[in-house]
């Protein structure tokens, strides 16, 4: 158990850095959306990103499509006339207008039935076609783009996997642009057209009363009921109607729950989101998403005692969640969280599920294994770990460009790059000062750059047949000798010579470390094989550096507070060539100092021996 509860504490190392990015993240869709949005148009933002809990930073923009949202929203008495419950699916419903009714309903939303052209006849019925939205909904996206892959089956089906043909949404990708900096600049979203109502779904009425409830209060209960909700256009596959069926969209609702999460409760999910994303997505294969996780989270917050939720249970609540959604799955039943009668399961042949309990099950025999998938030397659950700074400082970017007045034209000018990540740096200085017992666990977070470091130093100064002699766990066992004291104390060293760097370069002043900073980080990014003469005169260099650098360390005794950095950054200076700026994004320096980190401490070590 102790090991497990080490790795969960690894894997929340991350966590707050990641929310902080989300919202900046957020903040920046919203506006763009709001931006965008005309008299006859409306965007709203929905998706992950704005649940806050998106499995890469890097997604897709999800957006929802409102024409005429002003003129066009359904009224109660058109939903009364109009709406057509599927039993065996009923969070999908048909749009069928009746013969008396259907004057006044073009009268009443022309945009629907005479511009946009949704109204299909057949035979005497007549209805509004999803069919018909979802390729009026292709127009302006490339068709080869289109996001059809939606993995579901029937019970009867014969085969697991069965794939339905037909997406709600599709998805756009502008063609390939890189920057300067080698980064793709282009542009992703899925796009849904919707239909929006007033009020609140008949068949959801239940949720509405529904007794006993933990959780939402009901103020927020009352919030969501009555801003409205929208249909989109996917069919339950159920019937084969798939040009009358649409379906009640509730994002916006569980957009506002999510908002209704304490600390303790957001750190619940994000291990769950964790597990998922990084193992049960490529197992489970689609047969559970993370739309079951999420709803069986909204379960367990509405029927659990709210007193539960504390910092000290954290794991033991999200595999208590985690062993509800096993049980929804073995009995072949999931509720949906509004209507609580619409089986999520309902297109997922009995051998699919029993297959998924199967994995689901294996958590629970050593779920320590699990998390050691989760938490690697890569990535720390939804984060990278070498890239946990970098996302700092993109969140900070980000906030301070939707802050500014013409945010939409503003790019991202690099002065304002650096003092991101000079922030980033004071910060991360701050907290390797504070007291011992509240010293963040960098040596854990940061282990693969830290080793990789540490490795140059082990064997610079060494022959080719003394290397020849080294075993690679030779190394990784002198390594896990450091005194992680030492390392954090390295590691404040260079966050304070880095901060000098930046400081300069922020200055205009061609800083000859912050070069090298630069350069090194491409040495490291394409370092494959024998070095070849350019990189080992890279090489040489910083053994120069490290050497200088752990000298000093080693003077203090690794009290690197008493460090005069300045005289530190001009000594490293006179030990680097004059190299012209290099045009690279400063996050990426944060690589660079973790593994000058390691080499300095082994440096500083040897010294001292």
């Amino acid at each position: 158990m102790a090991d497990l509860e080490k790795l969960v504490r690894l894997l929340l190392h991350g966590f707050p850095i990641y929310k902080s990015f989300v919202e900046s993240s957020r903040k920046n869709y919203v506006l763009n959306a709001e931006y965008y949005s005309k008299d006859d148009i409306r965007y709203v933002f929905t998706g992950s990103f704005r649940e806050g809990y998106p499995d890469i930073l890097l997604s897709d923009t999800d957006l929802i499509v409102i024409p005429h949202p002003s003129t066009e929203n359904w009224s109660l008495e058109t939903q009364s006339k109009v709406f057509q419950i599927v039993n065996e699916a009923p969070a999908h419903v048909k749009l069928i207008i009746p013969s008396g009714y259907r004057q006044r309903f073009k009268e009443k939303y022309p945009e629907i039935s005479t511009f946009l052209g949704l109204l299909e006849a057949e035979q005497d019925c007549c209805f509004v076609s999803a069919e018909i939205a979802r390729k009026l909904n292709e127009r302006d996206f490339l068709h080869e783009f289109m996001a059809e892959s939606k993995p579901s089956a029937k019970w009867t089906a014969p085969l697991v996997g069965a794939e339905s043909k037909i997406s709600v949404s599709y998805t756009f990708r502008s063609p390939s642009k890189v920057d300067d900096k080698g980064i793709y600049r282009g542009i992703e979203a899925d796009r849904v057209l919707a239909i929006e109502c007033t009020g609140w779904p008949t068949n959801a009425n239940e949720w509405k009363i529904r007794q006993p409830r933990n959780w939402p209060s009901a103020v927020v209960v009352e919030n969501i009921t009555s801003n409205g909700f929208m249909i989109v256009p996917k069919p339950s596959d159920l019937s084969g109607d798939t040009r009358k069926e649409w379906r009640f969209s509730f994002s916006n609702p569980e957009a506002e729950l999510f908002k209704c999460f304490t600390e303790e409760q957001s750190k619940v999910y994000y291990l769950l989101r964790s597990l998922y994303a990084r193992y049960f997505k490529e197992k489970l294969r689609g047969v559970v998403t993370s739309y079951h996780f999420k709803t069986v989270m909204f379960w367990t917050l509405e029927e659990e005692d709210p007193s539960i939720w504390c910092e000290e249970s954290t794991l033991n609540l999200s595999l208590r969640v985690l062993k509800k959604l096993l049980r929804f799955i073995q009995d072949g039943f999931c509720p949906h969280f509004f209507i609580r009668n619409h089986n999520l399961c309902y297109k997922t042949s009995k051998t699919a599920l029993e297959g998924a309990a199967t994995e689901i099950a294996v958590v629970f025999q050593d779920p320590s294994v699990v998390f050691d998938k989760v938490v690697n030397c890569q990535v720390l659950g939804l984060m990278l770990r070498l890239k946990l700074l970098n996302v700092d400082v993109e969140g900070r970017l980000e906030r301070k460009i939707t802050g500014h007045a013409s945010f939409i034209h503003l790019k991202a000018p690099r002065d304002v790059e650096l003092k991101c990540v000079s922030e980033t740096l004071e910060d991360c200085a701050i907290s390797i000062e504070a007291p011992a017992d509240e010293v963040p666990f960098l040596f854990e977070v940061y282990i693969a750059a830290l080793l990789q470091g540490h490795q140059f130093a082990f064997t610079m100064g060494k022959s080719e047949s003394e290397l020849s002699m080294i075993k690679e766990t030779s190394v990784e066992e002198d390594f896990f000798k450091m005194n992680v004291a030492h390392m954090n104390q390295s590691f404040l060293l260079w966050l304070q010579l880095g901060k000098i760097a930046v400081d300069l370069t922020t200055k205009e002043t061609n800083d000859k470390l912050f070069s090298f900073f630069c350069k090194f980080y491409r040495f490291v990014r394409r370092q494959n094989g024998p070095l070849n003469k350019e990189e080992k005169e890279t090489m040489d260099i910083f053994e120069d550096v490290c050497r200088t650098s752990g000298a000093f360390l080693a003077t203090v005794n690794f009290d690197a507070k008493n460090i005069s950095y300045q005289q530190l950054h001009e000594l490293v200076c006179d030990l680097l060539p004059v190299d012209a700026n290099i045009t690279q994004s400063p996050c990426d320096i944060f690589l660079t100092l973790f593994i000058l980190t390691g080499a300095t401490c082994k440096m500083a070590k040897s010294f001292l021996e």
